[in-house]
């Protein structure tokens, strides 16, 4: 179909309609494969891996209504589905990131909890659509799913898009793993995403805090994952005075270790520099208490989104009961995609923390006490150290006394002739 004439200024329905489009547009993109999957899912995988004619530009440029204007809000759609799930960032970390392991398996998750098909639901809706005479693609699988689930698909049916839905929770997960590893402060956009007691990735030459580019240096956390380097100690302990120096020192030497394959690619150690067990990958750190959270709340996501399930259920069931008839076999679902999507994400945050606190209790109470026992000592002994270290040194002693007036004569030398003089 040849692309219609552009105009000027699209109505905001068609801007809205498209900018929808865009944040679902990949999902007719996705294979079985989950590695090609993964490498479409970005803005340039569509466009590399594929004939133009059969991206999803192509084919969204291609609609009726498509302006100038209209075109610029799928690709704002487009950008904002990479961000979510991790489109670019996915192929790039599935070899060399825990985000890339952490992004794989959450796309698994996301099939329990029931936002995104599983096996069992797609051989019921292909069932269906047989019985319909309809085409049972994976397009036409998702569209029918996301109706069923009460979400929107490519701007249709109304209600939250059903890739922000399957998006949001593994979003979730790896932001809790990122801020919670210490890699990066996402709460601190003014020096880039710098962790307290760490340097800026690009420095300035006055102040190794302060980053030469917040742009660029948020670019280069998030595409490669890097943090910067320890701060000296003297500066590290203003912002971090609750880590001693034992673990301090030890932080510094595990940073340059060579690690498992003698490259520093791979690393671990039973204490890092918070008091916990932690394995590094690529330079990205991954304490206990982050990775015991991340898994948290995917689990948790399934706990809350089957819990709200079977909320939605129960309702649906006294609505039939009630006489209330549903008109169609998936009209019933239409309006509870929100409540949904809520109850993974309420799932996910109790799982999160539960995790991570769970994992903390057991860190503290067994783990460094019966291997570390040494710098738990220290640790609990540092503030007083450190107080001491800072407390200003005791005053000089006062000079002796001047000498009395009676001894002035006594100390005088002698003259030459031995006579004493009064």
């Amino acid at each position: 179909m040849a692309d219609a004439p552009l105009t000027p200024v699209p109505s905001a329905a068609d801007w809205g309609f498209m900018l929808s489009r865009g944040m679902e547009g990949t999902n007719s993109s996705r294979d079985a494969n989950r590695l090609v999957s993964a490498l479409r899912d970005s803005m340039l995988g569509d466009l590399l891996t594929r004939p133009w004619k059969d991206t999803e530009y192509a084919k969204a440029f291609r609609l009726q209504d498509a302006t100038l204007g209209s075109r610029a809000a799928y690709i704002a759609g487009r950008a904002l589905h990479d961000l979510i799930s991790d489109g670019t960032r996915t192929p790039y970390w599935l070899a060399n990131h825990p985000l890339g392991a952490l992004s794989l398996l959450s796309a698994e998750t996301m099939e329990h909890t029931g936002l995104h098909p599983n096996k069992k639901q797609r051989e019921v809706i292909e069932r269906e659509l047989e019985a319909d005479n309809l085409p049972t693609h994976h397009e036409d699988i998702l569209e029918r799913h996301a109706r069923k689930m009460g979400f929107s698909y490519r701007g249709q049916h109304g209600g939250i898009p059903l890739d922000i839905a399957t998006g949001t929770i593994p979003l979730l997960a790896s932001g809790l793993m990122t801020q919670l590893s210490g890699n990066h402060d996402l709460l601190n956009f003014g020096q880039g995403g710098r962790s307290l007691g760490y340097q800026a990735i690009l420095p300035t030459e006055f102040n190794n805090k302060d980053t030469t580019s917040v742009p660029l240096e948020l670019a280069l956390r998030y595409i490669t994952g890097r943090t910067g380097r320890l701060l000296p100690f003297e500066e590290f302990t203003v912002e971090r005075p609750d880590v001693s120096r034992e673990d301090y020192d030890s932080a510094k030497m595990h940073q340059w270790d060579k690690g498992l394959l003698g490259l520093g690619l791979f690393k671990a150690t039973g204490r890092n520099i918070e008091g916990e067990p932690e394995f590094t990958m690529m330079g990205f750190r991954v304490p206990l208490s982050a990775g015991a959270a991340a898994l948290g709340s995917l689990g948790g996501s399934v706990v809350g989104a089957g819990v709200g399930d079977r909320f939605i259920r129960e309702q649906v069931e006294r609505r039939v009961a009630a006489g209330n008839a549903l008109h169609g076999p998936t009209q019933a679902f239409v309006k509870e995609g929100p409540r949904r999507l809520a109850g993974a994400l309420l799932g996910a945050l109790v799982g999160g923390g539960a995790g991570n606190i769970g994992s903390q209790v057991v860190n503290d109470v067994l783990i460094q006490p019966a291997f570390y026992p040494g710098r738990v000592r220290a640790e609990e002994t540092w503030p007083q150290r450190r107080m001491v270290e800072l407390a200003p040194p005791d005053p000089a002693p006062p000079p002796p006394p001047p000498p009395e007036d009676d001894d002035v004569h006594a100390l005088q030398p002698l003259p030459a002739n031995g006579a004493l003089r009064v």
